[in-house]
């Protein structure tokens, strides 16, 4: 059953890559229509990508969101959604042609270079376990959404900047509905962020002492105080545009490093071995 859930992921992947070369095409011609088609491509890819995450999770008798594989293509799953979400209400055809490569491009690096293993960490149990693990999924898929918005504000003052008249900047929604964006998906991310990293504190207790010094909790805490900083800026000193696009960016990429560093690297708070099974003979006895 896992490695048909591999394969549905694998056939969602082909489904966001036709979708996000078709939104590059329409932006790129100026074609009408475009972000209605462009979710019609993508719909049956997060149909199959929907079913891959069920039966990666009947398989294993759990939610999705432990190993790093599972973790990842939850991440990806739920920055779908929310971009299915923004484009029933924006139809922005720019949108499209900035989220639909991003997540094409992500789906088919974890199917590339991030081994398919349900191998989870031995030395966490408890409620706090999955209440860490998936807010922090759902805090990173939505801070992916804020990034991608910060980038096409940058994108369009610099379009804007140079004067130069294209078939993106007609498509682009303004700076002013860009930056309101920005500050909705930031504003709905910190809460879930800081509740992941609230859990996450917990669970490093419990590990034992020491676990203030683990870089993961640093880099941690340096994310989420970006996060905080951006919220501060809007609400408490009135900072609007390009200054808060680009913290933005710096954030989206310290919380990316993080998920780079727990899939790739591994720490001692994000160790993932799977269960040994003991030896036949000691079965025996």
């Amino acid at each position: 059953m896992a490695q048909w859930a591999v394969n549905l992921f694998c056939v969602a992947i082909a489904g966001y890559v036709a979708a996000a070369l078709f939104a590059v095409w329409t932006v790129s011609t100026g074609r009408k229509g475009g972000p209605d088609l462009a979710v019609r491509l993508a719909g049956p890819g997060f149909v199959f990508h929907s079913a891959a995450l069920i039966l990666w999770g009947a398989a294993h008798g759990r939610l999705p969101v432990y190993a790093p594989f599972e973790a990842l293509v939850t991440i990806l799953w739920c920055a779908m959604l929310g971009y299915l979400f923004l484009n029933a209400s924006l139809r922005s055809a720019a949108l499209s042609a900035f989220v639909l490569p991003t997540i094409a491009l992500g789906a088919a690096a974890v199917a590339a270079f991030v081994r398919a293993q349900a191998e989870v960490a031995t030395g966490a149990r408890g409620l706090w376990l999955p209440i860490h693990a998936a807010t922090a999924l759902l805090g990173a898929a939505d801070l992916l959404l804020a990034f991608i918005v910060a980038v096409m504000y940058l994108v369009l003052q610099r379009l804007l900047k140079s004067r130069t008249p294209g078939p993106l900047l007609s498509r682009m929604p303004s700076l002013d509905a860009l930056d309101r964006l920005n500050y909705r998906a930031v504003a709905l991310g910190m809460p879930v962020f800081t509740f992941a990293l609230v859990s996450g504190v917990v669970l490093a207790v419990e590990t034992g002492p020491g676990w203030w010094a683990n870089w993961m909790v640093a880099a941690s805490f340096l994310a989420w105080l970006v996060f905080v900083l951006l919220l501060h800026v809007r609400l408490g000193a009135g900072l609007r545009g390009p200054k808060v696009a680009y913290l933005t960016v710096l954030g989206f990429l310290l919380v990316a490093g993080i998920t780079c560093g727990i899939a790739f690297v591994g720490d001692s708070l994000h160790t993932m071995r799977a269960p040994q099974r003991p030896p036949a003979g000691d079965k025996a006895k």
